[in-house]
């Protein structure tokens, strides 16, 4: 089973290592020994629920939310929710619960603004995003928090099925454009060029009002006196 992004397998309790392998009577015990045991995040952030979702454990998270029922909407480090995991690694049944129990979580984002249908794309899961079309059709359309839709994330990960799958249920996001960090990196270089420029200008054309000289003779000297030369007032 591959995990999904940001995910540990290590430095994990009892109680992820039982959601992970369905052990119902197990997660019972350490409810009755330790509630918070079943909140728990790991390293990783991820609760036991996040283990339930991500292996299909439908009766886990069940019984989860009968327990602690918070923890069906509970984020790890990286924002991602059981419903992230679960799209991930093609859990349909634990998406259907999900949907039933925690509607809102099919639309989460993660902290880079990824949504279940992201993660579905990226993991090649063709079905989930057929079921997600159904429940949560406007996610398929989602763009993250540098602009990239399904399409770039299916792209990336050489997901050649989830394209094919996109061009029937959402075509125009096989065209979008992301506005990431190029688009922001050149906006952010021209505004510190008109800056720059503004500076400059001000430099040029403004007086120090200590010697009425043009104030850019004040930057040649401090230049100047930074490296060790000597002549000249200033």
């Amino acid at each position: 089973m591959a995990a999904p992004r940001g995910a540990l397998a290590s430095c994990r309790g009892a109680a992820h290592v039982a959601a992970q392998q369905g052990k119902e009577e197990a997660l019972r015990l350490l409810y009755e020994l330790d509630p918070e045991s079943l909140r728990r995040p790991a390293m990783d952030g991820r609760c036991p629920a996040h283990w339930a979702a991500l292996s299909g454990q439908v009766a886990i998270l069940e019984l989860l939310q009968g327990l602690v029922p918070d923890t069906l909407r509970a984020k790890a480090r990286n924002g991602a929710t059981p419903a992230h995991d679960a799209a991930f690694q093609g859990q349909l049944a634990i998406l259907q619960l999900l949907h039933e129990l925690a509607p809102s979580t099919l639309r989460a984002k993660s902290n880079i603004g990824a949504t279940p249908a992201h993660d579905a794309a990226f993991g090649g899961q063709v079905e989930t995003l057929l079921l997600l079309h159904q429940l949560v059709p406007e996610t398929l359309r989602a763009r993250d928090k540098q602009g990239h839709t399904l399409a770039h994330e299916a792209a990336d990960a050489g997901q050649d099925s989830i394209l094919r799958c996109l061009l029937l249920l959402a075509p125009e996001t096989l065209f979008a454009r992301h506005i990431g960090f190029g688009c922001h990196f050149l906006i952010h270089q021209v505004f510190f060029i008109v800056i720059l420029c503004q500076g400059w200008c001000w430099m040029a054309t403004g007086r120090c009002s200590c010697c009425s000289r043009p104030r850019i003779h004040r930057v040649f000297v401090g230049f100047a006196s930074t490296i060790g030369l000597r002549g000249g007032r200033g």
